[in-house]
C-alpha cells in the first residue's frame, strides 16, 4: 500500500534537500509481467545466438 503525500508536502521536502521518489508500487508491479517477458526473449535469443555461433 502506497503512501502518497501531497505535492506541496513533496516541494517542501525537496527544497530542504530531501528527495522522494514518485514511483508507485502498484504500478511497478502491474509492468512486471511485461519485464519478465523481455527477458526471458531476451535470453532466448542469446542463447540461440551463442549456439549457433
Amino acid at each position: 500500500m502506497a503512501i502518497e503525500l501531497p505535492g506541496e508536502v513533496v516541494s517542501f521536502l525537496s527544497v530542504i534537500g530531501i528527495d522522494r521518489p514518485t514511483v508507485h508500487a502498484d504500478e511497478v508491479g502491474e509492468s512486471a509481467p511485461h519485464a519478465r517477458r523481455f527477458a526471458q526473449g531476451a535470453g532466448s535469443s542469446y542463447r540461440a545466438a551463442v549456439s549457433s555461433g
